[in-house]
């Protein structure tokens, strides 16, 4: 995951506090907030035909601010799309891709994890990000530790939280 690829994933992640009620009487400030920054995509939204959304500071733009930057994503990164690549003399397959923060989250929110777990996992991969935008390698094993044993307890986490750790580990 590169940078810019990055800063959208945490843009998407805004918006998704900010539509789940995380800032409760501060929403309007991380609202204009958001919209403000979003604003730097002033020419690909205009491109795109969704300027409007600069607008609408409302749950109902941060919406369609999210849908925007989910669909624009390889866009606006320079990343091509996901590839999948079949080798059929080998019958073998291979594909290249890597989870964002996004991903695993919606990952963990469809994981058999109950509530609490679900909540304490997704703590810790915020955390796990804060440590890896800090370049603090030992805060970064601890959290990636805690998140790995959370996670341990539902199918498919695993992999989805390794992945998205070992791109993550590319910022210390």
């Amino acid at each position: 995951m590169n940078n810019s690829e990055f800063r959208i994933d945490e843009l998407i992640a805004e918006c998704t506090c900010i539509l789940e009620g995380d800032y409760a009487d501060d929403e309007k400030a991380h609202i204009d907030a958001l919209m403000c920054e979003l604003s730097g995509f002033r020419f690909q939204l205009h491109c795109t035909m969704a300027d409007s959304i600069l607008s609408k500071r409302t749950r109902e733009g941060v919406m369609e601010a999210r849908g925007w930057l989910r669909a624009n994503m390889s866009t606006l990164s320079g990343q091509p799309a996901k590839t999948t690549i079949t080798n059929s003399s080998q019958s073998s397959a291979s594909a290249t891709a890597s989870v964002t923060m996004s991903q695993v989250i919606k990952i963990i929110g469809s994981s058999d994890l109950s509530q609490e777990n679900k909540d304490a996992l997704e703590l810790e991969m915020s955390r796990l990000r804060t440590a890896a935008e800090d370049k603090d390698e030992k805060g970064f094993v601890d959290k990636l530790t805690k998140a790995l044993e959370i996670a341990k307890d539902a199918v498919g986490l695993v992999p989805a939280v390794a992945q998205a750790a070992g791109t993550l580990a590319g910022m210390l």
